[in-house]
């Protein structure tokens, strides 16, 4: 009795799993998730189930755009999977989707700092621990940020890596009010990374450093150098006539001179 009754459940397991697939072939995906829902519940431990919740957190996360279910999903699967990669897989997904669709800054930092402990190779970890510190500088925990950046300084980061964690402890700088040290930071980008530097308008965020420090000479010599090779030349030309005319208008200011 007790056999027959495993294999009514493993049958019903198996027919709800299929109803969900063929609503997902269908383009149906309420309809879908429901039946994989009821696929999880008859067996949470089987591997039916585990087939089961990476289809409703892929229709979740693409298709119906309900972050919050989809991420339930991901941490069901890091729970119930026996298999490493995929649980290492199902972690990153979850972490990117606190920290890119749900924008829960908290939570992502926890879900990046789990990613960190679980990766042996200095540019995973680097990575990962860039993401944990653009976190806690959306959530205002500055100085936590540069802990974190100065950690990723010590260990082998690609460049990519190490141009973003230089240019975010600029960011944190300049979040701060403590725009010399921003300036600083921003000029040793542009001398280590000059091509990226102008791509990503680092010569622009150090030119504002500059003037929020009051040091409108500064501010214009570095717009000076790339007015000819920045587009769109407006925007430049723009932002130099401000500057000098915020120049002009400090107290005790005779007007800009070259």
């Amino acid at each position: 009795m007790a056999a027959l009754l495993f294999v009514g459940c493993t049958n019903r397991q198996e027919n709800d799993y299929e109803a969900g697939l063929k609503y997902s072939k269908k383009k149906e995906w309420p309809q879908a998730v429901i039946y994989f829902e009821r696929t999880i519940l008859r067996d949470r431990e089987s591997p039916i189930a585990l087939k089961a919740m990476k289809e409703a957190a892929r229709i979740e996360y693409l298709q119906v755009k309900d972050y919050k279910r989809a991420a339930q999903y991901y941490q069901d699967i890091i729970v119930h999977s026996p298999r490493e990669e995929e649980r290492l897989d199902a972690q990153k997904q979850l972490a990117a989707i606190y920290f890119e669709s749900l924008q829960d800054y908290e939570r992502a930092a926890v879900e990046y700092s789990k990613l960190v402990t679980s990766s042996r190779v200095d540019s995973e970890r680097a990575a990962y621990k860039l993401l944990v510190a653009r976190s806690q500088y959306f959530l205002g925990n500055y100085f936590q940020a540069l802990s974190e950046i100065d950690e990723i300084l010590k260990l082998r980061a690609d460049q990519e890596t190490e141009f973003q964690a230089r240019l975010l402890r600029g960011n944190v700088y300049v979040a701060e009010k403590k725009f010399p040290d921003a300036a600083k930071v921003f000029s040793e980008v542009i001398d280590k990374f000059p091509e990226k530097s102008l791509k990503e308008n680092v010569h622009l965020v150090l030119s504002l450093a500059y003037e929020e420090n009051g040091d409108y000479k500064q501010a214009i010599s570095i717009l000076e150098k790339i007015k000819d090779i920045y587009q769109p030349k407006e925007y430049i030309e723009l932002r130099l006539k401000r500057i000098k005319e915020r120049a002009h208008n400090q107290p005790g200011a005779r007007g800009y001179r070259k």
